[in-house]
């Protein structure tokens, strides 16, 4: 009997020594960059391109416009919206809608289309750091 206390007291004795002694687990610490981004929504205009263009992007009552005045320069003027315009397209950024119509013209119209844009997260600085942002696209085919 003496045998089984002295073991039972040996045993905790020894449990109680080594958790006072050994160094605790550290938390791993994440360090983050401080890349920023935002949502964005792309334009992909695929066909006959005219050099001067203007896109409208209507969500819900609100209708952003970009005018892009020479595809190969990418210059532009915009007209209501921040928004980009590419040898491609348009990008129109802070904007992520579910889905919107999406009007094309050059001196008239020369579509109209619904588009529902396929969206994917994108986070510069890594999965557990900030910004979220979206980043979506649609393709629009011309005439």
């Amino acid at each position: 009997m003496k045998r089984t206390i002295s073991v039972i007291a040996l045993s905790f004795m020894s449990f109680f020594f080594a958790s006072c002694f050994s160094t605790p687990k550290q938390e791993e610490v994440i360090e983050c960059t401080v890349i920023g981004c935002e949502d964005s929504l792309s334009i992909n205009l695929v066909g006959d391109v005219p050099e001067e263009y203007r896109v409208d992007l209507v969500i819900n009552d609100m209708i952003l416009s970009r005018e892009c005045i020479s595809i190969e320069s990418s210059e532009a003027s915009s007209i209501s919206a921040h928004a980009d315009c590419r040898e491609w397209g348009i990008i129109f950024w802070g904007f992520s809608p579910e889905e919107a119509v999406v009007r094309v013209y050059s001196g008239e119209l020369l579509i109209e289309e619904d588009i529902r844009p396929i969206y994917e997260i994108f986070q510069p600085n890594g999965f557990d750091c900030p910004p979220i942002c979206r980043v979506g696209s649609a393709i629009v085919r011309l005439q």
